[in-house]
C-alpha cells in the first residue's frame, strides 16, 4: 500500500461574472489527477505556473477545497477525516514552501519558530525535551546552535530555508512536500538543500512529493516524475523516461528549453 494515494482529484475555482448576468462557468484548476507515492520515494512534480501545482499542494494539506476526488494518507481518506482526526495524521505530512518573508514569522525568533509545532502536535514535552528535539532538528537542517535566537531578518536565504526544513523536521513526518522550495536560492546554495533532502529521505526514511516547475532539478531529486500541464498529468515515468524519451508535446518542450541537463 503506498504512504500516499491521490485518486480522481479535481478542484475548480468558481469565476464571477463582473456583471453579475450569469454564473459563469467554474475554472479547473485541478483535472481528474491520480498518483501514488510510495515509502521513501522522491516523486517529482513538474510544472510550470498556472499549472495547477499550488492548488494540489494546497488541497494535500486540507488548505483547499476539492470538488470531486480522495486523498487517502496510509490507507485513510484524509479528506474525510474530521478536524480532531486529521490533526492526529497531520504531524506526518509537512511543507516547505518558497523562502519568502512570509514563510517564517518575523516576530519570533528561531527558537519560537520551531517550538510553535512542538506545542501543537507535542503538547506534554517538558523543556529539556523540547530543547534536545530543537537541537537535534537543527542539526539535521545544517545549522549553527548560534542561530537559536535569530531572527529571520538576520539570516540569510539559505538559512531561512533550513529554519523551514527543521519546523518541518521537529515533529518527525513521513512524507515532506517541498513546493518550489529552491527556487529564489543561488545554485551552489541550491545544490546545498537539495543534495542536504536526499541525505535526509535516506537517513529518516523520509518520502519526499518535490514539486516544481524546473525539470533538471526534478531530474536530480525524483525516482519517478509526473508532469502537470493545465491541471492535468500529461506524463508519467522514471527521470530516464521523461528526460530522454518525452512522449507528450508539452514535455518535449520542457525537455528542450532545459539546457542545464
Amino acid at each position: 500500500m503506498p504512504l500516499l494515494s491521490v485518486q480522481n482529484l479535481s478542484i475548480t475555482k468558481a469565476k464571477p461574472d463582473r456583471w453579475l448576468r450569469y454564473q459563469a462557468a467554474p475554472e479547473k484548476l485541478i483535472d481528474q489527477v491520480s498518483f501514488a507515492i510510495e515509502e521513501n520515494q522522491c516523486l517529482g512534480l513538474i510544472g510550470e505556473q498556472h499549472s495547477g501545482k499550488m492548488a494540489l499542494t494546497l488541497a494535500l494539506l486540507r488548505l483547499h477545497p476539492v470538488s470531486s476526488g480522495r486523498v487517502d494518507y496510509r490507507g485513510q481518506d484524509i479528506l474525510a477525516l474530521g478536524k480532531r482526526r486529521f490533526q492526529k495524521l497531520r504531524r506526518e505530512i509537512q511543507a516547505i514552501f518558497p523562502d519568502k518573508f512570509t514563510a517564517l514569522n518575523p516576530l519570533h525568533s528561531v527558537t519560537k519558530i520551531l517550538n510553535e509545532p512542538l506545542s501543537v502536535h507535542f503538547p506534554h514535552l517538558t523543556p529539556s525535551e523540547k530543547n534536545h528535539r530543537l537541537d537535534y532538528a537543527m542539526q539535521l537542517a545544517g545549522l549553527s546552535r548560534e542561530l537559536h535566537e535569530c531572527w529571520p531578518g538576520e539570516l540569510n536565504p539559505g538559512q531561512r530555508i533550513r529554519v523551514a526544513l527543521a519546523r518541518a523536521l521537529i515533529v518527525e513526518p513521513r512524507l515532506l512536500i517541498c513546493h518550489d522550495t529552491v527556487s529564489a536560492l543561488d545554485t551552489p546554495v541550491q545544490a546545498e538543500i537539495l543534495n542536504l533532502l536526499l541525505d535526509l529521505k535516506d537517513t529518516l526514511n523520509l518520502s519526499l512529493l518535490f514539486v516544481t516547475h524546473d525539470l533538471a532539478i526534478a531530474d536530480h531529486m525524483s525516482d519517478h516524475m509526473l508532469i502537470l500541464h493545465r491541471g492535468s498529468i500529461v506524463e508519467t515515468g522514471n527521470p530516464e523516461e521523461i528526460v530522454h524519451h518525452p512522449k507528450h508535446s508539452y514535455t518535449q518542450k520542457l525537455v528542450s528549453s532545459t539546457t542545464t541537463m
